[in-house]
């Protein structure tokens, strides 16, 4: 945007006449005794420097020749940032960031973009241009608890009048503020996570224990069984036969709901005995126990332990 350079244009920009109230160009109306709009220098001055200024502060040299560097500085503005983006110069958890051209006033819906200095501790604050410092809240517009901004963040945030606070929208590195999620989609809160990790916790402990408590009806000990997916498994303790050719009756700790298929017996006591058999053998069993006939002679049979597999 280059100055008028006739012959007829001056060196200093004119003092203009005084302002007179605000109206409209017109054609004018001879009939109506109207008269058409004057073109005077005072208002094309005005539009001559408010074009030229928007090239010069885009850092573009005014020429006569070019015309698109009123669109080239407005891309530059736009490119810059400079209108929108701010280096934070403020303290821990009280942000300050200066704009240019000024922000006079916050507005709603106001988008700011800043780096931060300092990472946040707790609930902050952001001075916009030298204003009164507002609330920055996080996106679930609660007070920031702590690390939701870290040093050097990249930051963007929105003014939302209806809660009179800046709502942080991103911070780079930061950790990030969300709602309590009440939909399948929704991230969660660290304290809902912990709470459904507490109650599934509780669940699974509960069910652990009914388990083990269906496996075990009582605790490990001579006389007892365990059930795992219908089959159980019982050993029990008695006294073996009395004398040779002498049976013994042993019952089981429950009565297998459905049969017996095995029996392992083991004898304390009969080391030196001899037979063909062995000292002692099943004879007969049912679902509730077996009976215990011995071979030989038991003198040195102490007790005989059963072990008993059925379902």
């Amino acid at each position: 945007m280059y100055r008028i350079d006739d012959p007829s244009s001056v060196n200093q920009l004119p003092v203009p006449e005084a302002a007179l109230t605000e109206g409209f160009f017109t054609e004018g109306n001879p009939g109506a005794g109207i008269s058409a709009t004057l073109l005077r220098a005072s208002w094309f001055n005005m539009i001559q420097e408010e074009l030229r200024n928007i090239v010069v502060a885009g850092g573009l040299t005014p020429s006569k020749t070019a015309y698109n560097q009123i669109m080239n500085a407005l891309t530059k503005f736009i490119q810059a940032g400079s209108m929108s983006y701010s280096v934070d110069t403020g303290a821990q958890n009280a942000y300050a960031v200066t704009y240019a051209p000024a922000i006079a006033a916050v507005t709603p819906g106001l988008l700011i973009f800043f780096r931060a200095a300092n990472a946040n501790t707790g609930p902050s604050t952001i001075a916009i241009n030298g204003l009164q410092p507002i609330a920055l809240v996080g996106a679930a517009h609660l007070p920031l608890a702590g690390n939701e901004i870290v040093a050097n963040s990249e930051c963007m945030a929105i003014y939302n009048e209806s809660i009179s606070s800046f709502v942080l929208l991103e911070a780079s590195g930061g950790a990030v503020q969300v709602g309590t999620a009440s939909q399948d989609s929704h991230a969660v809160q660290l304290k809902q996570m912990t709470s459904s990790l507490t109650n599934l916790s509780n669940t699974l402990t509960a069910s652990i224990k009914s388990w083990v408590n269906g496996l075990f009806a009582g605790s490990f000990g001579t006389n007892n069984y365990m059930s795992i997916d219908g089959l159980i498994i019982q050993w029990c303790q008695a006294a073996g036969p009395a004398a040779s050719g002498a049976t013994s009756n042993v019952t089981f700790p429950i009565t297998f709901p459905n049969a017996c298929f095995n029996i392992q017996l083991t004898i304390i006591g009969a080391l030196g005995l001899t037979g063909d058999n062995g000292p002692v053998t099943i004879s007969a069993f049912t679902n509730s126990g077996c009976t215990v006939y011995s071979t030989n002679d038991p003198s040195a049979i102490s007790s005989v332990y059963v072990l008993a597999f059925g379902y």
